[in-house]
């Protein structure tokens, strides 16, 4: 009796360490289609930052030294036409940004 009751004992082990593995893998499996979404989401938030940043930059450099502002002091202080074809020409480029 002590033979079968060790055999019964390592196969009832054996059955459980089973099922705790296979547990664990399918847990592992739920994880991962859980993750993935995100993984997704993220990049998209990135892409979307990234195209932001740029268009934030091309505006800031639209308005600021050699843009808008810059060929409307001139404009303001020389009152030379050409002035204010350079202001309409980068406001322009401004508001197709």
């Amino acid at each position: 009796m002590g033979i079968l009751s060790r055999l019964e004992l390592k196969s009832v082990f054996g059955g459980l360490l089973f099922v705790s593995i296979l547990l664990l893998v399918m847990m592992g499996g739920v994880i991962f289609n859980a993750i993935s979404p995100v993984k997704s989401e993220w990049n998209q938030y990135q892409e979307n930052i990234a195209r932001r940043q740029t268009l934030i930059s091309d505006m800031k450099s639209s308005l600021g030294y050699g843009g808008v502002i810059h060929h409307f002091k001139n404009y303001v202080i020389r009152g030379n036409g050409k002035y204010h074809d350079r202001l309409l020409k980068s406001f322009s480029r401004l508001t197709t940004i």
